[in-house]
């Protein structure tokens, strides 16, 4: 059975992206599992005694209270909520939760700078490079809208695990239009060349469109069309490390990255 895995550290920020997971995972009818990892926090000498008790009984009450706030603010949720509160350091507790065939990870950003400072540097781009299952990043206080559409960022070699793809098919059924939009991003000497994007045999079923636009900045270009178009989540198919670096690193220094409002969801080839 598919599962969208929710992690918490019980903060707005994650709360929000917590909410927001529940609510795509009812749309989906697939399980939910919140999951939380807490450790002791770091001294300068070994503890004599382990606060582990305390921490599991701390943690537990707060995912209750996190339950309770879920089934308020989702009163229609119909997926139970299961949960864990595990003993140690995030990504291997995560990674040992996750299935690469049967999860996606919904998480959410911390912080006013956004997704941009999350995805280098923080939880969520470990878990983007170390996951198998697609992770869908939400940015602070996004509400859960799935009508808009969704668009997904290409270039000449576009494959999609099927495994993966059966996600998406999954979201694009929720959109109004069951549309994809292919944005493929082409520099000024690219534009006088056929194009180079065919839709993948495995996409033919979909309802999709390609949309080819002019930029020399990969990330730049996909922001500005999810501003235009209004896209409720915009996709990014993770072929390797390099690829993923060069659609963010030099984003850094940009006011606004490509998702600083928009779900990004990262799916990895075929």
């Amino acid at each position: 059975m598919r599962r969208i895995v929710l992690p918490t550290d019980f903060s707005d920020a994650s709360e929000s992206a917590v909410i927001y997971g529940v609510k795509l995972a009812n749309d989906l009818n697939v399980d939910i599992l919140l999951i939380n990892a807490f450790e002791e926090p770091h001294a300068g000498a070994a503890n004599l005694i382990s606060l582990e008790p305390e921490l599991r009984k701390d943690a537990e009450a707060e995912m209750e209270t996190l339950k309770k706030t879920i089934n308020q603010q989702v009163p229609d949720n119909k997926i139970e909520l299961k949960s864990a509160c595990v003993h140690g350091s995030f990504m291997p507790v995560l990674t040992d939760f996750v299935s690469a065939k049967e999860d996606m990870v919904v998480m959410g950003t911390h912080g006013a700078s956004g997704i941009r400072k999350i995805l280098l540097g923080s939880n969520a781009a470990d878990v983007v490079k170390q996951v198998d299952c697609p992770v869908l990043v939400i940015p602070p206080n996004r509400k859960y809208d799935m009508s808009h559409g969704i668009a997904c960022g290409i270039d000449d070699n576009f494959t999609i695990d099927p495994d993966h793809l059966k996600w998406l098919e999954n979201m694009i059924e929720l959109t109004s239009d069951q549309r994809l939009s292919l944005i493929n991003i082409l520099a000024e000497n690219e534009t006088s060349t056929p194009t180079k994007v065919t839709i993948p045999a495995s996409l033919e079923h979909l309802n999709v469109e390609v949309i080819e636009l002019i930029g020399d900045d990969t990330s730049e270009g996909l922001n500005e069309y999810a501003d235009k178009s209004g896209v409720d989540c915009m996709v990014i198919v993770k072929k390797d490390l390099g690829f993923w670096e060069s659609i963010f690193h030099r984003s850094v220094s940009r006011d606004l990255s490509m998702t600083t409002h928009t779900p990004l969801l990262v799916l990895h080839s075929e």
